[in-house]
C-alpha cells in the first residue's frame, strides 16, 4: 500500500509516525517526514481462505497530540491519501490461523506487556552502536547510551548478598530473600529509572516540536518523539554487557539479546584505527582474546537461553539489506516492523577511520599469530552454523562461564571481607 501527505498546513509537525495494520497481529509503522511524502507499507494479513473482508486498524501520533499536550483540541484533520493497493496471495502452506489471535487487542503500541529491555552483545567494534541506535528509533524503543556501570552493579550486588549471607543472623536468612529475589528488584529499579527519565525526555521533546513545527527534530535519529509513543522499552548496546548475560537475564527475566558477530580481522583492524586515532593501545593478540571470549560468551548465551531469547547477527549483512535486517530483528523483538529505522545504517556512528579495506599484507602479518589464526577458524565455524558445544574455543577462551562468575565474585567479596590474596 503507498500513502501519500498532502499540504502542509493540514498537519501539527514533520517528521510523524503512524502505525497500520490488517487483519495481522504484525503491525507495521510508517513515517511521514514532509509534505506530499510517499510511504510505501507492506501489510501482511492473516486469515482463512475465503474471507474476503479486510479490517484496516490505523493510528497517527499526531492524532493524540493536542489533547496529551493539553492545548485541547485539533480541529484540522490528519490527511492521507491512499495512491494505490497491491494485493499478493500468499501461498496455500502459509495461511492458516494459529497466527490470528489478537482479533479484537490493541495495536501493538499500547500492548501493556511490551516492555522487556533488549541488550546488543559481542565484541567490540561489531556494530553495536549502529544496530543499538537503529533499534532506538522505533516507536516503542529507546536508545540508552552504553551505561557501562550494569554487569559491575549486578555483579557487586550479587557478591555482596553472598557474603552477608554467610552470617547466621543476616536479613537475607531470617526474611527469606533469595538472590534472584534481590537481582530481580534491581532489574525493576534500572527499568523505572530509565521510563522515568525516557518519559520526561519525551514530554520536553513533544513541547519542543509543538512550539517549533516547521524544524525537523533529530530526522535521523528519534531518540523520542511525543507522548503518543512514550517507548515502554529500551535497548542497551554496551559491549562488556556481553560477559554479564547470565547474570542480566537473571535480573531482568524477560529481556532478550541481539548477538553481533563480525570478522575477527576486520574487528582487530578497526582497534588498530581507533588506537592510530588517540584511543587506547589495543594490540592485535589482545584484540583478538576479547573478540575470542566476547564471542565464545555471546554463543554460550544463545545455546543457554535459546533462539527465542538470543538473535545472531553477522555484521557483513548489516549493509546488505538494512530493511530486512531490521525486519528480522522487530520479529525478533515482536514489535511492529519500522522501515524507517533502517536509515541508521546509512550514517556513520563511532567509526574509526573512514569505509575501506585494511591492507591484505596486514591481515597475512596478524594471522602468523596462533591466536588470531583461532579465531578466523573459530568465525568460519560460526559462519557454517558449527554449535558452540562443538567448537573448540582454545585456551585463551573464557571456558567455564559459571567458574569465571565465581571467580568474580571472590574477589570482589574479597575486596570488602579482607580475603587475602584479591588484588
Amino acid at each position: 500500500m503507498k500513502l501519500s501527505s498532502g499540504d502542509a498546513s493540514l498537519y501539527r509537525y514533520f517528521p510523524f509516525i503512524f502505525q497500520i495494520s490488517a487483519d495481522a497481529p504484525q503491525a507495521e509503522v510508517g513515517e511521514i517526514r514532509q509534505a506530499f511524502d510517499d510511504v510505501e507499507v507492506t501489510l501482511e494479513r492473516i486469515r482463512p481462505v475465503g474471507y474476503r473482508v479486510v479490517v484496516i486498524d490505523f493510528e497517527s501520533e499526531l492524532s493524540c497530540v493536542p489533547v496529551q499536550a493539553g492545548i485541547g483540541t485539533d480541529q484540522r484533520d490528519l490527511a492521507l491519501l491512499i495512491k494505490s493497493v497491491m494485493v499478493r496471495e500468499r501461498p496455500a502452506s502459509a495461511q492458516g490461523t494459529e497466527s490470528w489471535q489478537r482479533k479484537n487487542a490493541k495495536l501493538a503500541l499500547d500492548r501493556p506487556d511490551s516492555s522487556a529491555p533488549v541488550f546488543v552483545i559481542g565484541p567490540g567494534r561489531s556494530g553495536s552502536s549502529v544496530l543499538t541506535w537503529a533499534i532506538g528509533q522505533h516507536p516503542n524503543i529507546a536508545y540508552i547510551d552504553e551505561t557501562n556501570w550494569l554487569p559491575l552493579m549486578l555483579y557487586g550486588a550479587a557478591s555482596g548478598f553472598q557474603m552477608a549471607s554467610r552470617a547466621s543472623m543476616s536479613a537475607a536468612r531470617r526474611l527469606d530473600i533469595s538472590e534472584d529475589l534481590l537481582l530481580q528488584y534491581i532489574g525493576q529499579a534500572v527499568d523505572r529509572l530509565h521510563r522515568h527519565v525516557l518519559r520526561g525526555h519525551a514530554t520536553r521533546v513533544m513541547l519542543t516540536r509543538l512550539a517549533n513545527p516547521t524544524v525537523v527534530y533529530e530526522q535521523e535519529f528519534q531518540a523520542a518523539r511525543s507522548n503518543w509513543c512514550p517507548k515502554r522499552r529500551w535497548v542497551d548496546g554496551a559491549p562488556v554487557n556481553t560477559m554479564a548475560t547470565r547474570i542480566i537475564a537473571r535480573a531482568f527475566p524477560e529481556s532478550q539479546f541481539i548477538l553481533t558477530v563480525r570478522d575477527p580481522l576486520q574487528v582487530i583492524a578497526s582497534f588498530q584505527r581507533f588506537t592510530a586515532k588517540g584511543g587506547p593501545d589495543y594490540s592485535v593478540r589482545d584484540t583478538a582474546i576479547w573478540w575470542l571470549r566476547a564471542t565464545e560468551a555471546g554463543m554460550k548465551a544463545l545455546a543457554e537461553f535459546g533462539d527465542g531469547r538470543v538473535l545472531l547477527l553477522f555484521y557483513e549483512k548489516f549493509l546488505e539489506n538494512p530493511i530486512a535486517l531490521m525486519r528480522a530483528c522487530f520479529r525478533f523483538l515482536n514489535e511492529p516492523n519500522f522501515d524507517a529505522s533502517a536509515r541508521t545504517f546509512m550514517t556513520i556512528i563511532n567509526a574509526t577511520a573512514p569505509q575501506g579495506e585494511v591492507e591484505e599484507a596486514s591481515y597475512s602479518n596478524w594471522i602468523e599469530d596462533p591466536v588470531v589464526k583461532h579465531c578466523v577458524e573459530v568465525y568460519e565455524q560460526l559462519r557454517n552454523q558449527v554449535p558452540s558445544d562443538e567448537i573448540s574455543w582454545g585456551a585463551f577462551a573464557t571456558g567455564d562461564l559459571a567458574a569465571w562468575e565465581r571467580d568474580l565474585r571472590t574477589r570482589l567479596i574479597g575486596c570488602f571481607a579482607g580475603t587475602p590474596d584479591t588484588d
